[in-house]
């Protein structure tokens, strides 16, 4: 595990030290600073170590953490990975439980619609045609605003 890593992964790794090496207080945490140097000589202060114990025990300790770090990645990607599929397959479900509801209502309204007209117009014909009169005006007013104003229309000549 390179100096990089110590640093990066140091908020897991200073719970671990604690375990590893119970003389270690938060002060010294706080001074090592996820940095392998400054930890090899809070040991060698601590337990009276030699340069090379404490560099040996680091890396003992280093190799141990990364194997769990390993192993807790890959968990986390088989995790993440069965996640992705569950909100795959329930987006899947989703959308064909919606499609279905849509052609469904799709339905209905095609069947219920013509029926509804057809009824009307028969039972109803003289509705239908002020309800068709009323309709052609309003449109011929919105198009045609100069019929709202008094006056003669003003027609453009040609030419």
């Amino acid at each position: 595990m390179n100096k990089n890593v110590i640093q990066g992964s140091w908020l897991q790794l200073s719970g671990e030290l604690k375990r590893q090496w119970g003389k270690l207080t938060d002060d010294d945490l706080k001074q090592i600073e996820g940095q392998r140097d400054k930890l090899e000589g809070t040991l060698r202060r601590r337990y009276g170590y030699s340069s090379a114990r404490a560099s040996k025990e680091v890396d003992s300790f280093l190799q141990d953490a990364e194997g769990r770090l390993s192993g807790l990645q890959k968990f986390l990607k088989r995790r993440v990975n069965m996640a992705q599929e569950r909100a795959h397959d329930t987006a899947e479900t989703v959308r064909d439980a919606v499609g279905t509801a849509a052609e469904d209502v799709n339905e209905q309204l095609g069947m219920a619609a013509p029926d509804d007209v057809a009824y009307t117009v028969e039972e109803y014909p003289w509705l239908v045609v002020i309800g068709a009169f009323i309709v052609g005006i309003l449109i011929g007013l919105i198009v045609s605003p100069n019929l709202s104003q008094p006056g003669p229309p003003n027609f453009r000549q040609a030419g």
